[in-house]
């Protein structure tokens, strides 16, 4: 009995470090495109900072083979924020840190959950409509790639980002009409910590040299199944190893701290011209044959 407890405590350790592996290698590979990208001359030096706002939902809750979702409530739209801090690494890559926050919802007006009489606080049954709320909360690093250089001011520039983080449950449920609390992270003292992994899109609209949206989708991913409160089990009594998936959409206001670096061909703020071919030859063709040798601009 002893033994086989050990094994199945193993093997659980075992899978959940796989797939923080499994994060990392990810990161990895992104850190390592984004380093192979400064082979490209920086453009701007500098930080990035701004806020997003929004909804959240939970998706589902599935197999690690993806071959079924689980909801068990009717799951409804909750507030989401976030804080960000960036950096440019080269004219498409950008790093940045961020604190997150998402409000998961929803409500079950028939209750029918596998987890009845076999998850710890968990009545044997559930008759009356009952609740979730759940916030995650926690850092998070991303690196995102753009499809044109960050230097042009255009309203739409797509993006694609990928990161990586911890998030902090602050979990609840509670009974609809009462409000008793059935099961919750402060009711118990669980403090509950888990690695999230996202990807994302979105675009990036310029409103001046300094200030600019960024409108975003992201799908995060849990190696946990608590997103709705309630773990879920087989018929036997057996809890499932199941991932969690929420999705999230803002918008936000982002501030630029950033300036051109002068390259040879004398940039201007936002310029790319250094970064075309032949570039520094067409500026010297432009000062000796458009400009008058007085009135040429200083960078000739």
């Amino acid at each position: 009995m002893m033994k086989a407890t050990l094994l199945r405590i193993c093997s659980a350790i075992l899978s959940c470090n796989m797939v923080i592996i499994k994060y990392i290698f990810v990161l990895n590979i992104l850190v390592s495109i984004g380093l192979l990208s400064l082979a490209q001359k920086p453009l701007k030096s500098g930080l990035n900072f701004g806020a997003k706002i929004g909804a959240t939902g939970l998706v589902s809750e599935m197999p690690y083979t993806f071959s079924e979702t689980i909801n068990e409530f009717d799951n409804k739209a909750g507030f989401a924020y976030s804080l960000e801090v960036s950096k440019y690494l080269s004219p498409r890559w950008e790093i940045g840190f961020e604190w997150n926050f998402s409000n998961l919802k929803g409500t079950s007006l028939k209750p029918d959950f596998s987890a009845e009489g076999v998850q710890e606080g968990i009545p044997a049954e559930i008759a009356e409509p009952v609740k979730y709320n759940n916030q995650l909360s926690g850092p998070a690093i991303l690196f995102r790639y753009y499809f044109k250089p960050v230097t042009k001011e255009t309203y739409f520039n797509p993006f694609v980002r990928a990161g990586i983080g911890i998030l902090h449950f602050h979990s609840v449920l509670n009974y609809i009409d009462s409000g008793e609390i059935i099961f919750g992270t402060d009711k118990y003292g669980t403090n509950l910590n888990t690695p999230v992994f996202n990807l994302g899109t979105g675009f990036k609209t310029s409103i001046s040299s300094g200030v600019y949206l960024v409108t975003s989708i992201d799908l995060n991913l849990v190696n946990y199944d608590l997103l709705d409160v309630m773990h879920n089990f087989d018929p036997k009594g057996n809890r499932l190893e199941l991932m969690g998936l929420f999705a999230e959409f803002k918008v936000g206001i982002f501030f630029s701290l950033n300036q051109v670096k002068k390259g040879k061909g004398g940039t201007t703020r936002y310029s790319i011209s250094e970064y075309m071919p032949f570039a520094r030859w067409q500026a010297i063709l432009m000062c000796n044959t458009v400009f008058p040798i007085r009135s040429a601009p200083s960078n000739c």
